[in-house]
């Protein structure tokens, strides 16, 4: 992610320091921290940071935010120091570290999460704690689309009835109140709520481990619905097979553009009765 500076060479304004809570990838802020001390001041350099970090390298910051290093535990705590962070600042930046550099799904989950409790990270992202609900409870976008139905109603109680599995009624006054905030329903003039055209996309790095959870629920969802659900109102198949590397190719972009036609087709009708979960799953058994 990048910062967007306001240029004040032509108003006299000093310009502003770089922040680190505006950041998702702890290189590209070092990378921008480089570049903003170097227009600030002719003294700053590789060398100097290495040697008010502590640290024997004298290219060890471009190294690092050029992907060629590693922050150790302790180059991390020196980097610290080198870069003036304050105590929360000082913390975002560790977890920062923490999630790009981890080697498990679950592992920069738990990194994105303490990310977002940030208060330095919710003030400049402040709808970002609604957009971890979105993913985090598999129940709201559903109930995004049961709003669009012609016999909805209103009622924490109705919306709770309807879902599979049964949700509470505390669950779907939050999932009311999560996709206002996000602008993804609102209401009619009639006084109906309805679903507008908004999006919300992963974005950055954080958010994309948050819908990774999202996929490992809803698959999960599928399981269960093998045992839930009869088979008349499901269609669960699997297909094993060999491919190129072409073949596969061409099997993905096939299904990316039948999600598409899928998502047109659901928005023709103005009288939908049931939501739906399409999941695709396209994943090799063997190594290459």
């Amino acid at each position: 992610m990048q910062v967007v500076e306001i240029n004040s060479k032509n108003i006299g304004v000093k310009k502003s320091p770089i922040l680190v809570y505006a950041y998702t990838d702890y290189r590209a802020y070092l990378k921008d921290y480089y570049h903003h001390q170097c227009e600030a001041s002719s003294a700053f350099s590789y060398r100097s940071f290495s040697k008010k970090a502590g640290l024997k390298s004298p290219s060890i910051l471009k190294l690092v935010y050029e992907g060629q290093r590693n922050l150790t535990q302790d180059a991390m705590e020196k980097f610290i120091k080198a870069l003036s962070l304050q105590s929360s600042e000082a913390e975002y930046f560790r977890n920062l570290v923490g999630m790009n550099q981890a080697k498990t799904p679950i592992e920069k989950e738990r990194y994105a999460e303490k990310l977002l409790q940030s208060k330095g990270y919710q003030e400049i992202q402040p709808l970002r704690q609604e957009q971890y609900f979105l993913y985090k409870f598999w129940y709201i976008p559903p109930i995004r689309e049961l709003v669009s139905h012609v016999d909805f109603k209103e009622s924490a109680k109705w919306i709770a009835s309807k879902m599979l599995p049964k949700i509470s009624e505390k669950e779907a006054r939050l999932a009311i109140r999560v996709l206002k905030r996000l602008h993804l329903i609102h209401r009619k003039n009639n006084g109906r709520l309805e679903p507008t055209e908004e999006f919300v996309s992963g974005g950055d790095e954080v958010f994309f481990n948050f819908a990774a959870r999202f996929h490992r629920e809803m698959i999960q969802k599928a399981r269960e619905s093998i045992d839930l659900i009869p088979r008349n109102d499901r269609d669960i198949s699997s297909i094993t097979m060999s491919l190129t590397e072409s073949q596969f190719k061409h099997i993905k972009d096939k299904i990316q553009k039948f999600r598409k036609e899928a998502l047109a087709q659901s928005k023709k009708s103005e009288e939908n009765q049931r939501v739906y979960q399409l999941n695709f799953q396209l994943f090799p058994l063997t190594d290459d």
